[in-house]
């Protein structure tokens, strides 16, 4: 069977993240694992590396979630800590299938995302200076991923935060605990967010943004689906004016 997980055999040491870096699923998504995942991966096998006597040997179960998400994470780690090309990373797990992975949404799944399509994002963000390994705050990542912390997280530094949409009261209709605008509104002043665009529902008085200084545009489509080429248009001309 395979070796219990974090163990040393002889010259080769085996070690897993099926159990320390999970991935958290809204549906029938499986990954890929986030930015905070990648770098605590990178930087504990820099560490590991450092003391390792032999072979380094990365297992995970035999599950296709489990196999996708070690083989991102090893090659992760060739462009991220490494400097390889993602096509270079690729290339020792180029003729192995994996399975692709998709959307959040419950039912066919229209576009396969590949490994390879994950570090050559990776690539560009790191080339835009979107993404900066040695100086990446996994603590302050981690907190506002949570659903205490906000559940937010910059899509592009600086300029724009995606986060899960608020609610009138402290809880959602389901009864889990949920933030109210009032509550976004210090980290999004300490963020330097000035202006809120709400794309899926009305679940809120957008007075309660525009009271504390905080512009608000509505823009609906459907969750989860691509907006229209018109939505599009409008967030593109109002963020353009946007400090």
């Amino acid at each position: 069977g395979p070796p219990a997980r974090n163990q040393r055999s002889g010259t080769q040491e085996y070690f897993s993240t099926d159990d320390a870096l999970p991935y958290e699923n809204f549906n029938k998504d499986f990954g890929p694992l986030n930015l905070g995942s990648v770098v605590k991966y990178c930087r504990m096998l820099d560490q590991k590396l450092k003391t390792c006597k032999g072979a380094l040997v990365h297992h995970c179960g035999n599950d296709y979630q489990h196999i996708a998400n070690s083989a991102f994470l090893a090659s992760a780690y060739l462009v991220v800590s490494q400097g390889l090309s993602p096509v270079d990373a690729w290339a020792p797990l180029s003729r192995v299938q994996f399975t692709p992975f998709r959307d959040a949404i419950d039912g066919h799944c229209e576009y396969k995302m590949t490994i390879l399509d994950c570090l050559q994002g990776l690539e560009y963000a790191i080339g835009l200076g979107w993404f900066e390994y040695t100086t990446f705050d996994v603590e302050t990542y981690d907190h506002y991923s949570t659903i205490e912390g906000g559940d937010l997280n910059w899509v592009v530094p600086g300029k724009f935060v995606a986060f899960t949409g608020p609610f009138d009261q402290p809880t959602d209709e389901l009864g889990y605990p949920a933030f109210m605008p009032e509550d976004y509104v210090p980290i999004f002043k300490s963020l330097g967010v000035d202006l809120v665009v709400r794309l899926n529902r009305d679940s809120y008085d957008r007075r309660r943004f525009i009271d504390h200084g905080i512009l608000h545009v509505d823009l609906y489509f459907p969750d989860g689906s691509c907006p229209p080429k018109e939505i599009v248009e409008k967030f593109l001309l109002i963020v353009e004016k946007s400090q």
